[in-house]
């Protein structure tokens, strides 16, 4: 019988993963927006030889003392690997790092990178981007998902599947919906009641565990989104937090709503941490339900109120810390150059990181009880009717 459950959910999943990929091809075609072009372009290549010589440049480059330093230039010849100059033989420049601290690799002979052609008055010119780590990136990629798999089996295989089909749709849907100017608040919703419902469907199947899950964390995000809009409005906030922000507003022939970004940050990265209260819930009060058999809402209720209370403290701390790594650099620095109390509390930065945490706090707070009522609720009333037929 399990099995049959097991292998009845797996074809439910891979239905679901190729409508959902078809409806966002076809969405994803209509989503057409004009794009920045900048006059360069970027190539693979492998290194073939190298030489250095000695120049003398501006150092910082933004020294307006007129000050030169003699530094040391890579020069390379390197083969192209890629795009319409694939074979083609090219030389270019690798400059020093202009920072302390940080280490300078040499090129060498069959390194793999990252150039880039800039023409500039006519006059092309290749230069060194980055070492190209396509291949190791592949094989740490390979060894996640295979790790996941052999461990996890068919959830683990689900749940790759799951991470696939969130990715596809924010790259193929989300993001180019947001470029063409729709409601960012409508989109994300959209986006968050998808993974909700499409992700426990993949990894739990179609039965009650899952709805009450769907149900509860379904509340949980929508509440803490209204929770998102109203403390974006008694905080003021402008979403003009980081120089990329500011780079986002001056785009060409695009319109952003740096509030509406800053609010859906908040709803995409509590989602998981919700999802998988929820559904650590919902597991929890069906196996007891499983054992018991009880038809006592109120001790099924507490029972899941006793499981959320160690999901709530293992899951806030889970974003709380996700949130600090996150903006860990600019911490760094705020502590460094000795920033006052009030001005921390205030800056906005710190802020939009405090309000996330704590939207994403509430939202699972919120989903714990409901997700619980829920879960009861559902097993309750089908020990009920086993029993009424056990009667008869």
């Amino acid at each position: 019988m399990e099995e049959k459950k097991e292998y009845s959910s797996i074809i439910t999943a891979i239905i679901l993963i190729i409508i959902s990929i078809i409806f966002f091809n076809i969405i994803g075609s209509k989503l057409n927006y004009e794009k920045t072009e900048e006059n360069i372009k970027y190539y693979k290549a492998e290194v073939l030889e190298t030489k250095t010589k000695k120049v003398k440049t501006q150092i910082p480059l933004d020294n307006t003392s007129g000050d030169q330093k003699e530094i040391e230039v890579e020069e390379f010849k390197a083969l192209i690997k890629d795009e319409d100059l694939k074979g083609k033989e090219v030389e270019g420049q690798k400059e020093p790092t202009e920072f302390k601290g940080v280490k300078d690799d040499k090129l060498k002979k069959g390194d793999k990178i990252i150039i880039v052609k800039s023409a500039i008055d006519g006059d092309e010119s290749f230069h060194y981007v980055s070492k190209n780590y396509s291949a190791k990136l592949a094989v740490l990629i390979l060894i996640f998902i295979l790790g996941v798999i052999l461990i996890a089996k068919t959830k683990g295989f689900k749940t790759i599947s799951l991470l696939f089909l969130i990715g596809y749709a924010i790259f193929k849907t989300y993001i180019p919906a947001i470029i063409c100017g729709y409601n960012i608040y409508l989109t994300t919703i959209l986006l968050a009641f998808y993974s909700i419902t499409i992700g426990i469907i993949i990894i739990n199947g179609l039965n009650k565990k899952s709805y009450s899950a769907i149900l509860g964390n379904l509340v949980g995000i929508s509440l803490a989104g209204v929770l998102g809009v109203i403390t974006n409005n008694i905080f003021n906030m402008t979403g003009i937090t980081s120089e990329e922000s500011m780079l986002l507003i001056r785009t060409e022939n695009h319109k952003f709503d740096l509030r509406g970004i800053a609010w859906a940050g908040i709803l995409i990265g509590a989602l998981g941490a919700i999802m998988d209260t929820g559904l650590s819930i919902s597991s929890s009060i069906r196996e007891i339900s499983k054992t018991t058999k009880t038809t006592d809402f109120k001790e099924l209720f507490k029972s899941g109120m006793e499981v959320g209370k160690d999901a709530i403290s293992t899951m806030i701390s889970t974003l709380l810390l996700a949130y600090i790594s996150g903006t860990l650099i600019q911490t760094l620095l705020m502590n460094i150059y000795v920033k006052p109390m009030k001005f921390l509390l205030n800056s906005e930065f710190i802020l939009e990181e405090v309000i996330k945490a704590a939207i994403g706090a509430i939202g699972i707070l919120i989903t714990v009880p409901v997700t619980a009522a829920f879960a009861s609720l559902f097993e309750v009333m089908e020990n009920k009717k086993e029993k009424d037929i056990y009667k008869k």
